[in-house]
């Protein structure tokens, strides 16, 4: 992250902007994980009279990392003083073609802008489970459980795949035309959210794999 020394501007109206902002709608759907997300075009459409009232204004530059697979997205926040902060964000590209590298994109530019404004862009679907983890949570729990369950109701195992990584695995499969259905039977898991951080590297290799069959 970079930012000017002299911030005083910058973040008063940020935050008079940040009051002003209204829910985005999430009219997109996630068939990866069931869940909608408020496209690009709708938070700026959003943002930018808002933006502009306080004097801000946001711009989005790309880059090529020197080592790993992907786009940089920087997004700057500038406001009329001069003054400004920005951030870099590496996007994974899935499938190496202009079809991949655009969706990586626009992907990495949703995700930062609102990251960087506090904007809620997705559902959240850390807690989805399956049907019969809800039934059980429903139930009462027996002695010495109660605070082991209550503990796995509120958050994700500690080995369960990240969101980041849940959303890399989502764009490869889809550029890659693999199906939902055929990576879970694969690694033999009934919901995607079974599915562990130490199998991404496996996960991957396996879609890159199935997509040449």
């Amino acid at each position: 992250m970079n930012i000017t020394e002299d911030r005083k501007e910058l973040f008063k109206a940020i935050s008079a902007a940040q009051g002003e902002f209204t829910t985005v709608e999430k009219g997109k759907d996630n068939p990866f994980f069931k869940s909608k997300y408020a496209p690009l075009d709708s938070i700026i459409e959003m943002i930018r009279p808002v933006l502009a009232k306080h004097e801000l204004a946001v711009v989005q530059f790309t880059d090529i990392p020197a080592e790993d697979n992907g786009i940089i997205v920087e997004t700057v926040i500038t406001h009329s003083s001069g003054q400004y902060i920005s951030g870099r964000l590496l996007m994974p590209v899935a499938k190496e073609d202009p079809q991949g590298a655009g969706s990586s994109l626009t992907y990495g530019r949703r995700y930062a802008l609102a990251a960087a404004l506090g904007i809620v862009s997705d559902e959240d679907v850390d807690g989805n489970q399956p049907e019969g983890g809800k039934q059980q949570r429903q139930q009462a729990p027996k002695s010495g459980q109660q605070g082991q369950e209550s503990q796995q109701g509120n958050q994700a195992p500690a080995d369960a795949l990240t969101e980041p990584q849940k959303k890399m695995i989502f764009a490869k499969i889809k550029a890659k035309g693999v199906t939902e259905e055929s990576l879970k039977e694969a690694f033999k898991v009934e919901s995607m959210n079974d599915l562990k951080k130490k199998q991404v590297n496996d996960i991957l290799a396996w879609i890159d794999g199935a997509a040449q069959a």
